[in-house]
């Protein structure tokens, strides 16, 4: 075998020939004039976790039901004749009415021409947990009558029923008028570097092993391994074993979202407008704007000096009445009463009787019983009239 290799300066050696020196250059063998050739790029790895092709929209282009194709690209079927049932728009007839995709335009039917299954392997991180979402419906024109399929994970060689969140079975089960969408988890183990993804046929509500079971949608993707649990955060995944997201810090002390003044800084205050309610600033949420001076319809603050307080009355106010001084009402002095004169009794007094004879009547303060009371509370006798 020929090799070529780049050119490499070579020591020149020196000739002598019939005394006279002469200077020749010898080139490596098979080398001259021969370019170096690049080594073959290598064949990068396939991307973990990527399934293709999960809409069934390639080769594109495909109307009406029964497209029989062995070019589907990423799926393979255990169909003994290789061939993958294609539908696209225009199906209507074949299962008497028109069946619209759940995405894109196409979908696939899993009984082409015989009861089948539909499968990829995608490239798998071990450790990881892969998440799986496929739309089933059945081909069928009632509710009633349901399709039934189970999704299978794992090796190549040994593949496990998923049960999809939600269920207890892995059995899932359609009718015709509408698309019903699943969603799994997947725990990938240790060395499983290459995982497969199959879809199953269980049964048709046609009875025809050519019918049923229209699968669409069907997509993958994978999460980073759960991380061990520590004293500061015991439960790292959440229950159906997904990594939990760290929660965003929290600065103590500043609201995000509202500008903060400066200390020292005064907020500029917008232009008053007539009759307009000032608007209350963005970074104090609830708290009531100061009324400015100029708001027509708020009163402003009473100061010392306001007119309507009082004035404290000054000893020279007009408003306070002068004292009138009051003459103290003496009443006169009675005469002094000397004992043994007979006393004239007052108008109003009635002529009183004692013993046949006539008395005077009595005044109130001077008599009693015929006596003149006269201090020291001494009897006097009343003077006899002559005879």
């Amino acid at each position: 075998m020929n090799r070529t290799h780049a050119l490499v300066p070579l020591p020149q050696r020196v000739l002598l020939l019939g005394g006279a020196v002469t200077l020749l250059t010898v080139p490596a063998a098979g080398a001259a004039g021969a370019a170096a050739q690049p080594a073959p790029p290598k064949t990068p790895p396939p991307a973990a976790c990527v399934s293709a092709n999960g809409g069934f929209e390639q080769p594109g282009g495909l109307t009406s039901a029964g497209n029989l194709r062995t070019d589907i690209p990423a799926w393979h079927t255990t169909a003994s004749d290789g061939a993958i049932e294609i539908w696209g728009p225009g199906n209507a007839g074949a299962n008497g009415g028109e069946v619209a995709a759940d995405s894109g335009r196409q979908f696939a039917e899993l009984n082409g021409t015989q009861v089948s299954t539909l499968y990829q392997d995608v490239a798998t991180n071990p450790r990881t947990i892969l998440v799986w979402r496929i739309a089933h419906r059945a081909r069928t024109t009632t509710s009633d009558q349901k399709d039934v399929v189970r999704v299978k994970i794992g090796t190549p060689g040994a593949l496990t029923v998923q049960v999809p969140l939600g269920q207890s079975s892995g059995d899932i089960a359609d009718g015709g008028i509408s698309w019903g969408h699943y969603t799994g988890i997947y725990r990938v183990p240790r060395g499983q570097r290459v995982t497969r993804i199959a879809v199953e046929s269980v049964s048709s509500a046609a009875g025809s092993p050519s019918y049923g079971n229209f699968l669409d949608s069907v997509e993958i993707f994978c999460t980073p391994p759960c991380p061990k649990a520590t004293k500061h955060s015991p439960r790292a995944c959440d229950t159906l074993g997904l990594p939990i997201q760290p929660h965003q810090p929290v600065t103590p002390g500043v609201r995000p979202g509202h500008p903060v003044t400066p200390p020292g800084v005064k907020p500029v205050t917008p232009p008053a407008v007539p009759g307009a309610k000032p608007a209350t600033p963005p970074y104090a949420p609830g708290a009531k704007p100061a009324t400015p001076p100029y708001a027509p319809d708020v009163k402003p603050v009473t100061p010392p000096y306001a007119p309507d307080l009082k004035p404290a009355t000054q000893p020279h106010a007009p408003d306070v009445k002068p004292v009138t001084p009051v003459t103290p009402v003496q009443k006169p002095v009675a005469p002094p009463i000397v004992a043994g004169t007979p006393l004239t009794p007052p108008s109003h007094a009635k002529p009183a009787t004692s013993a046949g004879q006539t008395r005077p009547a009595q005044a109130p303060e001077h008599f009693a019983d015929g006596y003149l009371i006269a201090p020291p509370d001494t009897a006097v006798p009343l003077p006899r009239p002559a005879r």
